[in-house]
């Protein structure tokens, strides 16, 4: 059965064979010297805040990001960023 895109993930989640099976789960620890290149390589593949929480909310948290690394005190127009 596949999942409802019109529910919650977690209730989707549950409609599945074998949600409650924990050879299911998998769990990765990243050490956090590797965090930026796995950003990286997540965003490269398109998984972005934007693509894992639709919506403004989602829009929003894929900004944060590139606002980071914008260099303010020389920004002097929009065509700059």
């Amino acid at each position: 059965m596949a999942a409802d895109v019109t529910k919650a993930l977690a209730q989707s989640l549950s409609s599945l064979t074998g949600y409650e099976d924990e050879a299911n789960l998998v769990c990765l620890r990243i050490d956090s010297s590797e965090a930026d290149k796995v950003y990286d390589a997540l965003r490269e593949a398109n998984i972005t805040e934007a693509t894992l929480f639709p919506g403004l909310d989602g829009f929003a948290r894929s900004l944060w990001p590139r606002a980071r690394s914008l260099d303010i005190e020389n920004l002097k127009t929009l065509h700059d960023i």
